[in-house]
């Protein structure tokens, strides 16, 4: 099935400019560092984040727009302040090397989670594309089912009103 995907997704790209070929990898350089961020991500370590996207990036989560490379570490870290546990069922990605000289990776994950305070686990499917520019990802765009995320979120904050200040 991933792999129907992904064959599709290239069969779009391609055919959006006929003229416009370019070779599909999933072991090279920069599709290896997305798998090492998402599982940095996962430990909550964040070491390579400038290693592999630009100061400036811009991020594009459910259609909700941010531009830097710190407002994606703070909402990496929202995410372990509402979940106490994050894991992958799965993944997979590939990336496009056009002959255009643009490079695109496309990654689905299937994440495994347990909220801090209803302790409900549960599985966000995600999709991210990465737009690549002088070695460094300028564009990220994350799609995935933001219901449940939300009440969660929701929660969180509603934990934090309650608590009390100080020892």
């Amino acid at each position: 099935m991933n792999r129907l995907y992904f064959l599709f997704l290239f069969l779009l790209i391609s055919c959006s400019n006929s003229n416009q070929i370019g070779v599909v990898k999933n072991s090279d350089n920069r599709s290896l560092k997305l798998v090492t961020f998402i599982n940095e991500y996962v430990d909550e370590n964040y070491k390579t984040l400038d290693s592999i996207f630009s100061d400036s990036v811009h991020l594009n989560l459910n259609n909700r727009l941010y531009k830097g490379i710190l407002k994606l570490e703070d909402g990496l870290e929202l995410y372990h302040q509402i979940y106490s546990e994050i894991s992958i069922d799965s993944q997979f990605l590939c990336t496009f090397y056009l002959d255009d000289g643009s490079i695109k990776t496309f990654q689905k994950v299937n994440f495994i989670t347990k909220n801090k305070i209803t302790r409900n686990v549960g599985s966000i499917r995600s999709f991210f594309e990465y737009k690549w520019s002088d070695g460094y990802v300028v564009e990220l765009s994350v799609v995935f089912d933001s219901e449940i995320l939300n009440k969660e979120e929701k929660l969180y904050k509603n934990s934090l009103k309650n608590k009390p200040i100080g020892n």
